[in-house]
């Protein structure tokens, strides 16, 4: 509990400040401190893929303490996230996630508490140095949806533009871009990694993606000895299970299912 007070703390000094002074270039100057100490922290050095499940709590969203529908990814050169529901970027900044270089947001489908928190993550990567428009991909009516929040919001962006100036906020990073695709085709792909997305469930048009990483950039370090580990856990379950099935024919053990 100790950050969250610190953060109110410096805001509360942000404000005081402000109102005792009333310049411009203090208030500007604060608010330039206090988003790089709050919300700037690096996260530990990152060895290969880090996946964050920053939120997993039930739509009806009833467990205050948990988080709505969200997972982030993380690796060196890339950063993304997947569905961003309510309460999840307080997560992310708990888990100090560098949203600056947030690469691009994917929507599995238009739930609310898939989607909520989209707005959020569009101010906070956009106040911590984003310097272009965030992409949010998406099945078909995904342009509806983003179309939405950046008419919802672009007063406030305006605002917040003519507050704190365009070189510390720059407006053409602040209206999100809406990407859709067809389940089943890559989304996103460069010489790193690949997002393939595919169809879950028709009545609700779900969609989910697929990130792939060269096996050669996964081969080393502690990600490629702990896949290599994996791998060899889930041969041995299936190696139990199959003496298990024998054993239940022979009827020397109890049988299964």
């Amino acid at each position: 509990m100790r950050r969250p007070s610190l953060v109110a703390s410096a805001m509360t000094l942000l404000l005081f400040s402000v109102t005792l002074t009333g310049c411009q270039g203090v208030e500007d100057a604060l608010f330039t401190r206090v988003i790089t100490a709050n919300f700037s922290s690096a996260p530990p050095p990152i060895d290969g893929m880090r996946v964050v499940v920053c939120g997993s709590a039930s739509p009806l969203g009833n467990l205050p303490e948990r988080a709505q529908a969200c997972i982030a990814v993380l690796t060196e050169e890339h950063f993304f996230l997947f569905d961003v529901g309510a309460r999840s970027p307080l997560r992310l900044a708990q888990a100090q996630m560098p949203m600056g270089r947030l690469d691009g947001v994917f929507l599995t489908h238009f739930h609310s508490d898939h989607i909520s928190g989209v707005p959020d993550v569009n101010l906070v990567s956009w106040v911590q140095g984003r310097g272009e428009s965030l992409p949010i991909f998406g099945g078909p009516g995904v342009e509806e949806v983003v179309s939405g929040f950046n008419t919802a919001y672009v007063h406030d962006q305006r605002y917040r533009v003519a507050h704190h100036g365009p070189e510390l906020l720059n407006p053409t990073a602040a209206p999100m871009t809406a990407t859709s695709f067809t389940p089943g085709e890559a989304v996103f792909q460069d010489d790193l990694v690949t997002v393939t997305s595919f169809l879950q469930c028709a009545r609700l048009r779900c969609t989910r993606t697929l990130l792939r990483r060269p096996r050669s950039l996964l081969s080393g370090g502690r990600l490629g000895e702990r896949l290599r580990r994996r791998r060899l856990g889930h041969g041995h379950r299936r190696r139990r299970l199959r003496r298990r099935l024998r054993r239940s024919r022979l009827g020397l053990g109890p049988r299964l299912g």
